[in-house]
């Protein structure tokens, strides 16, 4: 896409026709209006002279494609042209934002590469280009703005704050602890032998101690597995303001990235259809940081049902429902005897009223105090 606009020269001078036709009309002076005519001419020239096809070639590269919002990216960009190219402007975007580039001239069939940084202010994918090259005609009169289409994505994700052991890292630990539980799994530890149920597998059957007792015996296995923590993410727009839910989203990404740096096993999942997450453990730190750079607050159509969020998850031992100040998940979490005894509801709310619910709750209204609470010791 091409366009041009006047400079300050090309304004003045299109003034100063329109003043010398006036004169001219007023004073009778035909040559007054020959000038307005040739300055008439020059302008309009100007305008049309640089639609010519632009020659200049543009590669950009990023230095990553996922990024914590606020920090800074860099980016290259290699800028080449068949000819030499004298008082060139070269503007690339971030969203709706002009980043100048260090570029004025270039020489012909050298490449020239300029360095700059971007901070992506908001989360969610973010749009780096395209790129406006600016060139003046030899009046310097008008301006062509060629657009090049020189696109790329960005992963902005949530901000991570840190969440250092506190006065309530014992009970923690406690929980990140290998735990013991009876298993059906016969590659388990042996634990002990018992009469036989009904509902038992019969593979468990120890036919000896059975023979010896004069009825069926089943072996008991322990199963040795770490603490599993999964986070929970609301995104129906009714129960939180905007504002509110990206606060939201930085607490799902701190719990989900502590428990990461802890060596917890950790799942998130949000009721947004398109970034749902997966119902197993996160394999990579930035699994979890995609997901929460995509996810949205979701209007009713666009929100997973409750029972699909929660649907093929495996045993968890801790559960954090992050909220507004109401919720239909936490709600349902609350009504889950498999989910209540190990829930914390985490409600990020302003001025307004908030559910009361019978839980362990954090409430609170930004993240960062949210991280401070938790350093500190206090949770509840």
């Amino acid at each position: 896409m091409s366009r041009s606009r006047l400079t300050r020269s090309g304004s003045a001078l299109v003034a100063g026709a329109v003043g010398l036709v006036i004169a001219g009309v007023l004073a009778g002076y035909r040559e007054l209006l020959i000038l307005a005519l040739v300055a008439a001419m020059a302008v309009v020239a100007a305008l049309l002279a640089p639609r010519t096809r632009s020659r200049v070639q543009l590669r950009r590269r990023v230095s990553r494609k996922l990024v914590q919002r606020g920090d800074e990216l860099e980016v290259a960009l290699r800028v080449r042209a068949p000819v030499t190219l004298v008082g060139l402007r070269v503007v690339d975007r971030l969203d709706d934002r002009e980043i100048p580039v260090g570029i004025a001239h270039l020489e012909r069939g050298r490449g020239v590469e300029a360095r700059y940084r971007i901070r992506p202010r908001e989360r969610g994918v973010r749009r780096i280009g395209p790129i406006g090259e600016e060139r003046s005609d030899p009046l310097g009169l008008a301006i062509r703005r060629v657009e090049h289409d020189v696109i790329d994505e960005l992963l902005v994700h949530p901000v991570v704050h840190t969440l250092a052991p506190t006065t309530s890292g014992a009970v923690i630990r406690q929980q990140a602890l290998s735990r013991k539980r009876i298993s059906d799994d016969p590659v388990s530890d042996f634990r002990s032998l018992r009469l036989y149920v009904p509902g038992d597998d019969p593979r468990r059957i120890h036919w000896a101690s059975s023979a010896r007792v004069g009825q069926p015996v089943v072996r008991d296995f322990l199963e040795q597995r770490h603490t599993l923590r999964l986070v929970l993410l609301e995104t129906l727009e009714s129960t939180i303001t905007a504002p509110g839910f990206e606060e939201a989203v930085e607490i799902a990404a701190s719990l989900a990235i502590d428990a990461w740096d802890r060596g917890l096993a950790s799942i998130t999942r949000t009721r947004d259809a398109g970034a749902l997450g997966s119902a197993s453990p996160i394999r990579d730190r930035n699994d979890v940081l995609i997901q929460l750079a995509r996810v949205n607050r979701t209007s009713e159509a666009d929100t997973a049902e409750v029972n699909r969020v929660l649907q093929s998850l495996p045993m968890i031992d801790q559960v954090y429902c992050v909220t507004g100040p109401d919720s239909p998940l936490l709600r349902s979490l609350i009504g889950s005897p498999r989910y209540r005894p190990y829930l914390t509801a985490v409600q990020v709310a302003g001025e307004g009223p908030i559910q009361r619910v019978p839980v362990t709750t954090i409430r609170v209204r930004s993240a960062e105090e949210f991280s401070s609470r938790w350093r500190a010791g206090r949770i509840a």
